[in-house]
């Protein structure tokens, strides 16, 4: 006779705000109460793997006073004249099962998308191009991503009638990158890249 299997237990408790397309990829939550929900944790695939490849739209910036030579920023895409034609995205591509999340989709994900129809996703319109390390030129990393979410009651309220707490995590205001980290040379990028949900 087989063996039974012990069913995997959950990441995160029943009820937790977690975004609905990251409740599989998110480690342990840490909530930090600062100026309303901030949550982070680490991505890990559900493979187990921590290390990706993080594809973004391949335009860069410089930010004055900032470590890094350059940041990834939003990009210019073919559209409708006077809708906003910029998009921004980062996909993470395990490198051990080569399974692929959008981790932020400026054009899905967040408060300014609930209760909307399903858009052509940001990276399908941009394009994407793995990030490289800038210290050695590696591809692979690990990530720690950070939310920032409406308080429940104010949530509740904004949402009424278009979804219920259930969706909390995918209320968010702002996602971003706390720190990613090369594997190859153990370089750290602190606040690598985010996106404003408003």
């Amino acid at each position: 006779m087989a063996e039974q299997q012990e069913p995997a237990l959950p990441r995160h408790p029943p009820g937790f705000p977690v975004p609905a397309h990251l409740a599989d990829w998110l480690g342990p939550l840490d909530w930090v109460d600062d100026s309303g929900p901030y949550l982070e944790g680490d991505l890990i695939c559900p493979c187990g793997a921590w290390w990706f490849e993080f594809l973004y739209p391949g335009k860069t910036h410089k930010v004055e006073g900032w470590p890094e030579p350059v940041y990834p920023c939003e990009v210019q895409v073919p559209g409708q004249p006077g809708e906003y034609n910029y998009v921004f995205g980062v996909d993470a591509v395990c490198v051990a099962c080569r399974r692929q999340v959008g981790v932020i989709d400026s054009k899905n994900s967040g408060r300014c998308w609930l209760g909307t129809k399903p858009n052509p996703r940001a990276l399908d319109r941009s394009g994407s191009v793995p990030w490289k390390c800038s210290a050695c030129g590696s591809l692979p990393h690990r990530g720690r991503i950070h939310y920032r979410l409406l308080e429940q009651e104010d949530f509740l309220e904004e949402f009424d009638g278009v979804c219920g707490i259930e969706r909390w995590g995918d209320g968010f205001h702002w996602i971003g990158f706390t720190v990613i980290q090369c594997y190859a040379c153990g370089h750290r990028v602190k606040n690598w890249t985010g996106h404003e949900c408003d």
